[in-house]
């Protein structure tokens, strides 16, 4: 109702009219007309309907005002559910207080009750406010989530209520259709991934295994699944349920559980299946022996797994078959141990487990068998007469193999014949049975003979049972004894052939030509001594007898020594005498001389060394010996590490009459090399002869011991010799452990020599004799470090380091590590408190590119040349590498232990990683770095040292959020908005500019080139630099955002392995030129980590270089924590 007050002037009101068209009213006064315009007529109208309860044409009113007047909407709100929830409409109520302002609480308030009713009022109320529910803030995040939470509540307990009631089995299945329905709402699964465990605990609170079950498959957590299935006794839809997914791991973990209730249908659905390891299925296979069900399910996988070439050659596999065979299949046992073979360096299982096993459950023929395997037949025999004469036969005649090389028979006669004997020893006494003793004559193979039998029969033997194998001894006999006839009448032909040859031979005249030259110096051989052969090779005396220590015996050699030197010393006194001396002396020195040199003649000119019979004997002797090989191990570490020995002082133990090592060193750069060994004339010859030859005189120098190799006791020879040395760097000594009784006096000086000079190493070589060597170091204070192994086909040689432990060696302890890349590496020594000595900079360390043995070389002579330099005292507690490329775990760990066989010396613990979890390492105890330059790759490092990564796999099937994919996006935008394929987000007229200026094409064909025929990923990622200065243009924006957003989901994706703690506040190194438009990679970012469990992400600039991270990783390893001394570069932080 409106009012208006007329003034006096105006007049009184005549009257009113209304214009229809215009809506205008007319007040007539006799003066004057007044203009009325209606506005908001009916603005009171609703609270004329809610006095008279129309509650429904109040609320259409109020509701039409809502924006004029609001609170009056939310007072015919009110005053309707309060008249529903006074009628108990309680669903009504909810239905309009789900459109009120008025507080949550407030209206909730209302309608808690245990009433159904009310009840159910609630819980559409809760659904509508949860449709309602923003989840742009954390805020209404918590709303959303507490909301869901309520209702979940109230779900299950109104499902619970309804099972236990009688009768209500349909509103039950009703009520767990809806409650599935839930389950999938977008809002709802995003707050149960939140709260996953506090929705676990609600669930399990009302034992519902139903619902959870359900929610477990709907969020995909299979583990809990898998669980409930077991809790249920469902085995059979467990075990679907892990077949389905094709998970391995799956299986490994809950084949335990479930193999005692279904193991038929469990090994019935692997096997066939070559991608589960038989291996990581041993606990379960394990269990398998309990029961015999279980273990004939078990055999028939293991049956097939090892005929497989995954399992064929894994031990356990067939060790478990032999265990099960004992146990539950014992006739199958044996044939499955003859099937394996006879060869005991060749079988597929575990001997010494077989035969333990089948002592364990008294498997005696097997027993027996495998006795033989392993040779030992005596034992096999008597065992096996304990159980028949048929066995210790069949034992028996499994000697009679033939070698391989040979064919001959493997074991010797005289052990054939002892076994065989014990069998006829047993006919003879158990079952004095001369018959079947006799019968072994022939079943032996000629191992056994009449004689051997016959004092083993009783004295009262009837002959008729001897007179057959009698006859046959005495027909072989004869037959023997004609061959040996002939062959006597044969030799007595050849030997007289021989003797008319050898006496044409001696009246034989050799024509010494002036150009013939000596076989082994190539020298002429007139103005020397020289030996012509018939075979037309001719040899200089002193050039033969070098060649002639190479294959006369020890006792031929000392004779030809000792008549050289006799010989030397009658030509001294020979020459005296002929100016001072009497004729009778001359002519008796004469004789003496012509003795020694006939004696020379018969040892040296005896026969060609090059095509007499020692040459043939000489054929099947290795070209290389022990000796040799130890030399070149040691020799190639010298050369390998030749910056280490440069300008060094150098001292070889046991040089040898070649110097090898000793030469090697002198010819690398070291400024001074003493080769010492016994003191030996000839020796000393040879020795200097090879020092000349060589061409490194000034450089190294003999130093003789005056004692005997075996006398090293002499400790003051060892002293004079070191007092000589003015300083000493490094030892060399190959195979000076050759001989036990060497072993105290070489630990005594090699602890003289470290003490006299305590910051030489002292290298050795030594083949695998006897370890006792270790012990006597230990007894001097001394250790030895493996470096190397060297098999060769006959030996195994060690390469190692013995030194003297430092005592302060555990208080500052060192370590250091590598970052590795394609084209540099670097390294850096790293102390246990953080200090650095950052080294010089080396080429690539690619394992997968250079291989195992090249890249461990090149790490080893890196950190050993780098630790002299910088004076870091080896081996150091840790090597730690963080390489490019290394991915793959197996790989890795070979890698590592290739490194520590090879190069032990340097490091006693290894550690290799990528070079992207070596980054995280080096600025993070544990986090996250994300990598986004030409390519990308995300890699998290957590607490507990496990690693998970995404990205990483190339442009091809990866590097979203790179530049590459940035730019390649953008081609994929111009090239979809013009087929009509999907519209971009603005006018690409200004893409198409900026990409055809920057790869110089005239359409936007010419591009397809740089990514086909042209294809250089570099080239193309460069673009996305220049594309980031135009950030304002829709479609640019775009493409950065969708970078940002792939980039995002890397983080999202690795969320799922952190827990409570990480995700509260998550480090996130940001590594690549892509960061530097972060403004425009930013919005995409947000909006893909947005929604998940993540509350916190703070982004940091790189610090610190992957070597150092190396360095943390190997020092964690080894139980040591390295502190993190560089302060953190905060980037960005985004709250959500």
């Amino acid at each position: 109702m409106y009012e208006d007050s007329l003034t006096l002037d105006v007049g009184v009101a005549v009257g009113l009219s209304c214009d229809p068209t215009s809506e205008f009213h007319y007040l007539f006064t006799p003066t004057t007309t007044i203009k009325y315009r209606p506005n908001d007529e009916n603005r009171y109208v609703w609270r004329v309907f809610l006095e008279s309860g129309e509650y429904a044409k109040a609320l259409v009113i109020a509701r039409a005002r809502q924006q004029l007047d609001p609170a009056a909407y939310q007072y015919v709100l009110r005053r309707q559910a309060d008249k529903y929830i006074a009628d108990k409409s309680y669903t009504a109520a909810a239905e309009i207080l789900s459109e009120s302002t008025e507080s949550f609480e407030t209206i909730v308030l209302k309608f808690l009750s245990t009433d159904g009713e009310r009840r159910g009022g609630l819980k559409l109320l809760l659904e509508n406010k949860l449709v309602k529910c923003n989840s742009s803030s954390p805020e209404e995040r918590m709303k959303r989530d507490a909301i869901v939470l309520w209702l979940l509540e109230e779900q299950l307990t109104e499902l619970s209520e309804l099972r236990k009631e009688l009768g209500k089995q349909q509103e039950a299945a009703e009520q767990m259709a809806h409650l599935k329905r839930f389950f999938i709402k977008k809002p709802v699964l995003e707050a149960i991934q939140t709260h996953q465990k506090a929705v676990y605990r609600l669930i399990s609170s009302h034992a519902d295994l139903e619902v959870q079950l359900f929610l477990a498959n709907a969020l995909k957590d299979y583990d809990v699944a898998l669980n409930i299935y077991l809790i249920r006794e469902q085995y059979k839809d467990a075990l679907d349920l892990i077949n389905s997914l094709g998970n391995p791991k799956l299986l490994y973990a809950f084949g335990p559980k479930i193999v005692p209730y279904i193991p038929a249908q469990l090994f019935g659905s692997i096997i066939g299946n070559e991608q589960i390891s038989p291996l990581k299925l041993f606990p379960t296979l394990v269990l398998c022996q309990e029961k015999e069900d279980m273990a004939i399910q078990a055999l028939k996988y293991l049956e097939w797994a090892i005929t497989t070439q995954i399992g064929e050659h894994w031990r356990e596999l067939h060790n478990m078959i032999i265990l099960l065979y004992a146990r539950f299949r014992p006739k199958k046992l044996h044939q499955y141990l003859l099937d394996g073979g006879s060869n005991k360096h060749n079988l597929p299982y575990d001997l010494d487990f077989a035969i333990r096993t089948c002592v364990q459950y008294k498997q005696e023929k097997s027993l027996i068998y495998l006795y033989c395997v392993s040779e030992l037949f005596s034992e096999a025999v008597d065992r096996a007469l304990k159980e028949s004469l048929d066995l210790a036969k069949e034992c028996a005649h499994l000697m009679d193999e033939e070698d391989e090389l040979s064919f001959e028979p493997k074991y010797p006669k005289e052990m054939r014949r002892n076994i065989w004997m014990k069998i006829a020893k047993h006919i003879i006494t158990k079952e004095n049975n001369a018959v079947k003793c006799i019968d072994l004559l022939k079943e032996s193979k000629d191992a056994l003979s009449i004689q051997d039998v016959l004092p083993l029969f009783p004295e009262f033997t009837k002959i008729e049972h001897f007179k057959e194998p009698l006859c046959e001894c005495l027909k072989d006999h004869s037959v023997k004894i004609q061959d040996l006839q002939d062959k006597m009448k044969e030799a007595m032909q050849i030997a007289e052939e021989i003797r008319v040859k050898t006496d044409k031979l001696q009246e034989r005249v050799i024509v010494i030509k002036s150009g013939d030259m000596c076989a082994s110096c190539s020298k002429g051989l007139s103005g020397r001594p020289f030996y012509a052969h018939a075979c037309r090779h001719f040899f200089h005396r002193e050039c033969l007898e070098d060649i002639a220590m190479s294959f006369l015996n020890e006792s031929e050699r000392k004779k030809l020594e000792k008549l050289i030197d006799e010989e030397q010393k009658i030509l001294q006194r020979l020459e005296l005498n002929e100016r001072v001396g009497s004729k009778a002396d001359v002519e008796q020195l004469e004789m003496d001389y012509e003795k020694r040199a006939m004696a020379i003649d018969n040892l040296l000119g005896a026969e060609c060394p090059l095509c007499g019979n020692r040459a043939i004997d000489e054929i099947d002797k290795p070209f290389f010996s022990d000796e040799n090989y130890e030399l070149e191990a040691e020799t190639q570490f010298i050369i390998s590490n030749r910056r280490l020995f440069e300008g060094s002082t150098i001292l070889e133990l046991g040089s040898g009459a070649t110097g090898v090592v000793g030469i090697t060193a002198a010819k690398i750069g070291a400024k001074r090399v003493y080769l010492t060994d016994i003191r030996d004339k000839r020796l000393t010859q040879i020795l200097r002869r090879n020092i000349e030859q060589n061409g490194v005189g000034d450089i190294a120098q003999i130093r003789n011991f005056k004692f005997p190799a075996t006398d090293w006791t002499e400790l003051s020879t060892t002293d004079r010799l070191l007092a000589e040395l003015p300083g000493l760097d490094y030892i060399l000594a190959s195979d000076v452990f050759y001989d036990p009784s060497v072993f105290v006096p070489l630990a005594q000086t090699s602890q003289r020599i470290l003490s006299r000079f305590p910051t030489a190493r002292l290298y050795f070589s030594y083949q695998n004799r006897d370890d006792n060597w270790r012990i006597r170091l230990k007894d001097f204070g001394l250790k030895a470090s493996l470096i190397r192994i060297c098999d060769s086909k006959r030996h195994t040689f060690q390469l190692g380091e013995i030194y003297k432990p430092r005592e302060n060696r555990e208080i500052n302890k060192m370590f250091a590590g590598i970052e590795g890349g394609g084209t540099s590496s670097k390294l850096v020594f790293v102390d246990q408190n953080g200090e650095q000595i950052k080294c010089a900079d080396s080429s690539s360390t690619n394992v997968y590119l250079d291989g195992f043995e090249k890249t461990a070389e090149h790490i080893a002579t890196w950190v050993r040349s780098e630790a002299k330099k910088h004076n870091v005292q080896l081996p150091l507690q840790g090597l730690g590498m963080g390489l490019s490329g290394a991915e793959d775990d197996d790989q890795n760990a070979r890698f590592v232990e290739y490194l520590k066989t090879a190069h032990g010396d340097i490091a006693e613990h290894f550690y290799l990683a990528s070079d992207a979890v070596a980054t995280v390492a080096a600025n993070f105890e544990q986090g996250v770095v994300i990598i986004a330059g030409t390519g990308s790759s995300c890699r998290m490092l957590l607490n507990d040292g496990s690693v998970h990564g995404v990205g990483g796999w190339g442009h091809a099937i990866g590097d979203q959020g790179s530049a590459f994919w940035i730019t390649n996006r953008a081609m994929r935008m111009l090239f979809d908005d013009d087929d009509g394929l999907e519209s971009a987000p603005g006018s690409t007229d200004l893409l198409r500019e900026l990409l055809l200026k920057h790869f110089n094409v005239t359409n936007k064909t010419g591009l397809l080139d740089f990514l086909y025929s042209k294809f250089n990923k570099s080239s193309v990622a460069t673009f996305t630099k220049f594309m980031a200065d135009y950030g304002s243009d829709a479609c640019v924006a775009k493409c950065f955002f969708d970078g940002g957003e792939m980039l995002g989901r890397h983080l999202k994706a690795v969320s799922r392995h952190m827990d409570e703690e990480l995700l509260s506040d998550v480090p996130v190194l940001v590594v690549g030129l892509v960061f530097k438009s972060w403004s425009l990679l930013k919005p995409g970012f947000i909006s893909a980590i947005r929604g998940s469990k993540i509350r916190k992400v703070s982004l940091f600039n790189l610090t610190e270089n992957c070597a150092f991270g190396a360095a943390v990783l190997v020092a964690k390893k080894a139980g040591v924590k390295i502190t993190h001394r560089a302060e953190k570069q905060l980037f960005d932080t985004i709250l959500l």
